[in-house]
């Protein structure tokens, strides 16, 4: 991951008060896998990665998977700005 998602992921993290496996969950979701993948890959039922998405959601104040990015997408812009007015142009972004 590049230094600025990792920075936007743990920011959400904070904002958002988000718990451990809550997080966890969020990752997955960016990487794109479904409910199912998800409760497989950490050892959790189907119906549980549903009730932390709920409380993700509900944290977050959205209504689907969609507008986490579009949540995580405004705190990287925010992440971004504030690189440049501390750095101006003199910054590089590398993973």
């Amino acid at each position: 991951l590049s230094y600025f998602f990792r920075q936007t992921l743990i920011k959400a993290k904070e904002k958002y008060y988000l718990t451990p496996r809550e997080f966890e969950i969020i990752k997955e979701v960016l990487k794109g896998k479904k409910n199912e993948e998800i409760a497989s890959e950490l050892y959790i039922s189907i119906p549980s990665v549903k009730k932390y998405l709920a409380s993700i959601y509900s944290k977050m104040e959205i209504k689907t998977q969609k507008q986490i990015f579009e949540k995580l997408k405004l705190i990287y812009k925010i992440i971004i700005a504030a690189t440049y007015t501390t750095y101006g142009s003199n910054f590089a972004v590398s993973d």
